[in-house]
């Protein structure tokens, strides 16, 4: 049983018969810092970005968007870093 003085909350994940408590602070600590990777050195046109961890590896997809493509379309869309494709 676990017992915890604070309220962070704690990620129990079962694999390959064993228990991995993993702190959900943590882990969104490095989501944080990915992001602000990505941010840095995506390139203006990147709308999304997805990893997916799987037994085997890792795989990542980006999404690109291109400014003449949106305006043909009369869409007003932001890049990863949160600034309007232009």
């Amino acid at each position: 049983m676990l017992k915890s003085s604070t309220t962070t909350a704690i990620v129990v994940i079962h694999c390959c018969g064993a228990l991995f408590i993993m702190n959900e602070k943590l882990i969104q600590s490095k989501i944080d810092e990915l992001r602000t990777v990505l941010e840095q050195e995506l390139p203006n046109t990147a709308v999304s970005f997805e990893i997916i961890f799987t037994g085997t590896g890792t795989h990542q997809r980006i999404e690109h968007k291109q400014p003449e493509q949106l305006k043909r379309q009369s869409i007003s869309m932001r890049n990863v870093k949160g600034e309007f494709i232009r």
